[in-house]
């Protein structure tokens, strides 16, 4: 179980790794709060009297699944211990099976994804999953669910001594590792992924959550490719990573949390264009920071464009999805 200690057990985004394993007290289900929060809240025969439940499909008095689910709720607030509470932004439940009277349940807890924030950099998403188990440890309660996660406020105990920024600190926190995939292929760029944080000209035109089109020149192909180098290199917190004449790789880096995002381009010179990809290295979506990257690149590429030429263009074939 990957869990460490911390300080008054407050838990913060910096404190969790996907992976991480928590393990709450135990609850004991009586009948008589089975039927207590039945009467209130689910006043169903099967949850309220012995008789009638044994000729249901419980076939014995059985607690409500909002009741179980309840308890779940009560145990995750002690096994959780995140700082500013468990905040839910939605998720999915199920009860493979009823939770009886006498059941002694525990809940166990497994973080599977955590997606820091881009626009408020202070939180950060974390999906967990967590089933409830009976004594027998038979699972009676699921749940997958979205939490609001908080970083630690960032305090200056000595103001003599130097600290690193916050901007030093998430630097390194959130650049992630350079992909395995970057590079060309038999003139093709990697393929994109399935997740909305990615754009490419070498997408499926049909896809339109990927798909952008490629960079138009006129003219020498060496010297528009030099221009877009230039271009590239004179973009705010971008850094040029290699550079062959036909394909370029650069970081694009955000100003406050440090996310990377590749961004790579290969010169296609009998197509009179320059197909592109960017891609996020970290997180679900992008918020569109990639595709809207992408088109302020070409805006500014595109700007001398000659329209004499532009109109004997032909339709780039970008060779559907790869």
């Amino acid at each position: 179980m990957q869990q460490a200690h911390q300080p008054g057990g407050q838990w913060y985004l910096e404190d969790l790794c996907v992976g991480q394993r928590f393990t709450s007290g135990t609850y004991l289900m009586e009948a008589a709060r089975i039927k207590d929060f039945a009467a209130e809240f689910d006043p169903q025969p099967f949850h309220l009297d012995e008789a009638a439940a044994q000729i249901s499909l419980f076939k014995g008095l059985a607690a409500s699944g909002w009741h179980t689910a309840a308890v779940a709720m009560r145990l995750l607030v002690g096994g959780l211990p995140f700082a500013n509470g468990i905040i839910g932004l939605g998720g999915e439940l199920s009860w493979p099976r009823p939770t009886r009277s006498g059941d002694i349940l525990r809940v166990e807890s497994e973080i599977v994804e955590i997606t820091p924030s881009r626009s408020k950099p202070h939180q950060g998403i974390v999906t967990i999953r967590s089933t409830m188990f009976n004594q027998n440890r038979e699972a009676v309660y699921l749940l997958a669910a979205k939490l609001l996660v908080f970083r630690r406020p960032i305090e200056c105990k000595n103001p003599n001594k130097k600290h690193k920024s916050r901007k030093e600190i998430v630097m390194f926190k959130f650049s992630g590792k350079q992909p395995a995939n970057l590079g060309a292929k038999n003139g093709k760029l990697a393929p994109v992924v399935n997740k909305p944080n990615n754009v490419s000209s070498q997408a499926d035109t049909n896809d339109r959550a990927h798909y952008v089109a490629p960079l138009k020149f006129a003219g020498d192909a060496a010297e528009a490719f030099q221009r877009l180098v230039k271009l590239v290199q004179a973009q705010p917190r971008a850094r040029v990573v290699t550079q062959d004449g036909q394909y370029l790789h650069a970081e694009f880096s955000s100003a406050l949390m440090g996310f990377v995002d590749d961004v790579e381009f290969l010169l296609a010179p009998d197509q009179m264009v320059i197909h592109v990809r960017s891609a996020a290295r970290l997180g679900y979506s992008d918020l569109g920071v990639n595709r809207k990257r992408v088109e302020s690149l070409r805006a500014q590429f595109e700007v001398n464009l000659p329209e004499q030429r532009t109109q004997r263009l032909e339709p780039v074939n970008t060779g559907g999805r790869i």
